[in-house]
């Protein structure tokens, strides 16, 4: 045994030689903060319930801490860095040619550290694809395993000695997911601080360093940090710290003897933190700082930077291409790029960088010509390049014919991976023609089961539906290989065509021997939604698979297919009993989802509250809130369930009883006592609940308030959001602010039944429209009070006010866009002729720009009703419009990706940008230097300059519906039932509110769609 911070660790026999076991030079310096988070990662090690989850800055040491523990128990660690191309075959395993036509299957490093016993260490889990946590989620449970469906499905149970850890940068950082809460409360939660200075210092100075020297380097440190706050000089959300120190003294160390010390300080300090400074601005500032803080001479700086630009400065224009590649760009996909400007000839290395992003970026670096250089390395006598070149292809995605031509031909490549890379290639490219789907379909007869699979996959990512295409997908169900099988089930449902023969096939799949072959055949027949007898007996029959994959995929699919009949219902009641946790937990979420509240249903959700497993208990509480019975053994059994010892069966258990409306003494006073649960979510939770449920007794205001004065801010919105205003609680939170934004803490009183689909308030700030369903719903800003309500034959999709605020704009879905006197609510003029999803009046009010669903943006003169112009360009409806505050420039984006930026007047396109995925809203900054664009996959700030182009200032990742700016720099963006308040490209704030969003014309009151409606 060794002891850590007091705690006792074993000590493996035998196993200091394996080379997977960290040497001395993982020993730490133990300073006060490095003692403490050993002994919370040791904790969590020798209770061993629950992985640890290390969370915390980057550089701040929390692979380190993993790693110093790892040597001294001799125990092998596995290191995975998680990314969004990582596959779940490098974790669980993969079958691997070993002659023609023959595999081997081989475990990934997660199967082998279970087997061995083990430790893995899973870094940046929240940059990690779904399917990855999807694969990691059953081993967090107190059951813990793994089933390996590409593999038999193999079960592997873990080996005594095995432990999971997992670690994640704050969410701030680019590309970073928000996990989900369920997932995250499997964890044990380990907060890693940052260092202070002053050991900071110390650790430089044991490590070999002089004191003085070290704490140079801090201070640099500590100043380049203030130069650099609130600027764009962080990739991704870097934050120097530690690890960059560390990486400095290497350098002092390796060189010092060699250039002295002066020359060695500089070119270290150059080394770390140059090209982590974007700006030549921040360079300038930094060179300032360097030589007043280090001990540095102006020709020792001046050396350094001519060794240091001369990479940069490469030819006229080279420096402004970079930085903009380098915001949010792989790093040493930077640095290939620079390699190459001035020669083409490795291209074997070049294409052995496989990320899609940096082809990407080597493509754009490397100009249009790039194309054909790889089309003619098709020609190749080596094949890896062949491979290669096929990959890079489909990367670009410049589906040209001559593209096509040759990825078609080299299907016919002697070497079997160039032709599963060339059907990659054609599937991203998307074009789904005749002479593709021929190829693809005779792709089908290779005598390799790799390039086979490869093409039925492909088959299913075009969603060309046609009998030939059916036909070709179903005889593959009879392939003598199982993954080219399984490949096909999974196709037939990604393609959506639920016919008799379809369904019949996929039955047939139900009895293949090959596991993975059920899965996929179960998975499909609940997403093409056939809810007929032979559906359901299938289902029911393999509820009783001898595979647990098989049993939660049935369960899962009866849930989808929606059907609650009786022999559905009495069969999922039976799978309660299963004795995999796995198929228990699918079972309830299955019975919350067909909304069946019958007797018997009730009894057996209510048993489950009490099952061993964590998240059957949390699913069982979900779906009694789901299901709506307010009666009194449920509300007793979900205030019980407050009391849970797992965290996300507390903090669902509050949700469920706002679900259920019950505005009683007990549940009011469970929820108050909620408020001191130990956890923030929970309390949290609870403090929503008493919002929502919107008793305004002093017991509850008192309560919140108390939550407010010790600190827990995160119950404000929950003030905000009840049904009821108060002076004292106006008072409170006016008094406990941090922020300069006040937030529209009023409920809107009238009848409001239904989803917000759009939302402004008047130019004067006094007025709030919305609308909803087939009305638009006038508010008093200031009191609330309900005005008067204005009808529409179809669903309203947008709303506006002209900037006299004397016309209220909407548009409906019978397509027209109404004209309305504010004041009076009598219809002026109707628009007709377009479907209109967005509206936005310029600011002279002479026009009103309308995104229309046929992917253009008309123009209407607003005095006459006349349609001036319609502006083409998009290939998909335009849902966002929005004029600068000068008018000089109008923004639209739209669901083919794109934002385009028009100059008024000549309605030219100055710039155009691309998000990726279907654009939802928007706006231009109070100031019109800023454009914010929030689509399906994140949220984006550009600058705009004089000339009207455009530069990323940011990039969220996530689903944005809505983004609007607020007084102070604020950017207010819905994410889900989320909204969040940026500024300097970080979270300031959030809360849960919902979409979509509008602010008050001083920017001051934010106004957002409830998130229940």
């Amino acid at each position: 045994m060794v002891s850590v911070a007091g705690i006792e660790l074993p000590v493996r026999p035998g196993r200091a030689e394996d080379p997977r076991v960290p040497g001395p030079e993982a020993e730490l310096v133990l300073t006060p903060t490095t003692r403490e988070h050993l002994r919370l990662l040791a904790q969590a090690i020798a209770w061993g319930r629950r992985p640890p989850l290390l969370e915390g800055e980057t550089g701040v040491g929390k692979s380190a801490l993993v790693r110093y523990l790892a040597y001294l128990t001799h125990t092998p660690v596995y290191w995975v860095n998680l990314c969004e191309q990582t596959d779940p075959s490098e974790l669980i395993g993969k079958y691997v040619p070993v002659g023609r036509d023959e595999f081997a299957w081989v475990d990934g490093v997660l199967i082998r550290a279970m087997k061995e016993g083990a430790w893995i260490f899973l870094d940046d889990i929240n940059l990690a694809p779904s399917q990855i946590l999807e694969r990691i989620n059953p081993l967090l449970d107190e059951d813990a395993f793994v089933i390996v469906t590409e593999h038999e499905g193999e079960k592997v149970i873990p080996q005594p000695g095995f432990r999971l850890f997992a670690a994640r940068n704050p969410l701030h950082y680019r590309g970073r997911q928000r996990l989900s809460l369920a997932f995250v409360n499997k964890f044990n939660l380990i907060h890693i601080r940052e260092h202070p200075p002053e050991e900071m210092e110390q650790i430089l100075a044991e490590k070999g360093l002089e004191p003085e020297v070290a704490r140079a380097m801090v201070e640099l440190l500590l100043q380049v940090r203030k130069l650099s706050q609130g600027k764009p000089s962080r990739l991704g959300g870097y934050r120097f710290g530690l690890r960059d120190l560390l990486r400095f003294r290497d350098y002092l160390v390796a060189y010092r003897d060699a250039f002295g010390l002066g020359p060695a300080f500089a070119k270290g300090a150059m080394y770390v933190f140059w090209d982590r400074l974007e700006t030549w601005e921040l360079r300038e500032e930094f060179l300032k700082v360097l030589g007043q803080v280090g001990p540095v001479s102006k020709e020792h700086l001046e050396k350094a930077v001519r060794e240091r630009r001369c990479i940069y400065e490469i030819e006229p224009g080279i420096k402004g291409l970079f930085r903009e590649l380098a915001w949010g760009v792989d790093h040493w996909a930077l640095r290939t790029a620079e390699m190459l400007l001035g020669s083409r000839e490795d291209w074997p290395r070049l294409l052995g960088l496989r990320a899609a992003a940096r082809i990407r970026l080597i493509a754009e670096t490397l100009g249009p010509g790039i194309a054909e250089e790889l089309v003619g390395l098709l020609d190749s006598p080596d094949a890896l390049i062949r491979e290669r070149a096929a990959e890079a292809l489909g990367v670009l995605g410049r589906a040209k014919e001559r593209v096509i031509d040759v990825l078609i031909r080299a299907l016919g490549d002697e070497n079997s991976s160039v032709r599963a890379e060339a059907l990659e290639a054609l599937g991203r490219l998307g074009r789904a023609e005749e002479r593709v789907i021929d190829a693809l379909i005779g792709a089908l007869g290779a005598e390799d089961s790799w390039v086979r699979r490869k093409a039925v996959e492909v088959l299913g990512k075009l969603g060309r539906v046609d009998d030939r295409v059916i036909d070709a997908l179903i005889g593959a169900l009879g392939d003598e290989n199982s993954s080219v099988r399984a490949e096909a089930a999974g196709a037939l449902g990604r393609l959506g065509r639920a016919d008799d023969r379809v369904i019949n096939a996929l039955i047939g799949a139900l009895g293949n021997e090959d596991l993975l072959v059920r899965v996929e055949a179960i998975r499909a027949l609940g997403v093409l939604g056939r809810a007929e007898d032979r559906v359901i007996d299938a289902l029911i029959g393999a509820l009783r698979d001898e595979d647990p994959s098989v049993r939660w995929g049935a369960a899962e699919a009866l849930g989808k297919l929606g059907r609650a009949d009786d022999r559905v219902i009495d069969a999922l009641i039976r799978a309660l009993g299963d004795k995999d946790s796995s198929v228990r937990w699918r079972t309830v979420e299955a019975l919350g989802v067909l909304g069946r509240a019958k007797e018997r249903v009730i009894d057996v959700l209510i048993r489950a509250l009490g099952d061993e497993n964590s998240s059957v208990r949390a699913e069982a509480v979900e779906a009694l809130g789901r299901l709506g019975r307010a009666e009194d053994r449920v509300i007793d059994a979900l205030i019980g369930a407050l009391g849970d010892e797992d965290l996300s069966v507390r903090w669902r258990a509050a949700d469920a009883l706002v679900k259920l409306g019950r505005v009683e003494e007990r549940v009011v006073g469970a929820l108050i006592r909620a408020l001191g649960d130990e956890e923030i979510l929970v309390h949290q939770e609870a403090a929503w609940a008493l919002g929502e449920l919107g008793r305004a007794d002093d017991q509850v205001i008192g309560a919140l308030i108390r939550a407010l004065e010790d600190g827990e801010l995160r119950v404000a919105p929950a003030l905000a959001w009840a049904s009821w205003t108060d002076d004292t609680v106006l008072e409170a939170l006016v008094e406990l602010s941090k922020e300069d934004i006040e937030l529209a803490l009023w409920g809107m009183r009238g009848a409001f039944l239904g989803r917000v689909s759009a939302l402004t308030f008047s130019p004067d700030g006094k007025h709030l429209a919305a609308g909803s369903g087939n009305r638009v719903w006038l508010w008093d800003a200031g009191t609330g009070e309900l005005i008067r309500v204005l009808n529409q034959a179809g669903r309203v999709f947008a709303v506006a006010f002209s900037p006299d605020g004397k016309l209220l704009a909407s548009s409906s879905a019978d397509r027209k866009i109404a004209l309305w006197d504010a004041e009076t609510g009598e219809r002026v003029r109707a628009l007709e002729g377009h479907l209109a999803y967005a509206l936005a009046f310029s600011p002279d009010g002479k026009l009103l720009a309308a995104g229309c669903r046929d992917g253009t943006v008309g123009l209407w003169e607003v005095k006459t009703g006349k349609l001036l112009r319609s502006l083409e360009g998009h290939a998909g409806a335009v849902s966002g419009v929005a004029f600068s505050p000068d008018g000089k420039l109008l923004a639209s984006g739209s669901a083919d990706g794109t934002v385009k930026l028009w100059r008024a007047e000549a309605w030219e396109v100055c710039d155009d940008q691309s998000c990726g995925a279907p654009v939802f809203s928007v706006a231009f900054s109070p100031d019109g230097r800023h454009l914010a664009a929030g689509s399906e996959k994140g949220l984006n700030v550009w600058e705009i300059s004089p000339e009207g182009s455009l530069r990323a200032v940011s990039n969220r990742e996530g689903l944005y519906h809505s983004v609007t700016f607020l007084a102070g720099g604020f950017l207010a963006a819905s994410k889900g039932i989320i909204v969040e308040l940026w500024k300097d490209g970080r979270v300031k704030a959030s809360w849960r509110a919902g979409s979509p969003l509008a602010s008050s014309p001083d920017g001051k009151t934010l106004a957002a769609g409830k998130w229940r409606g």
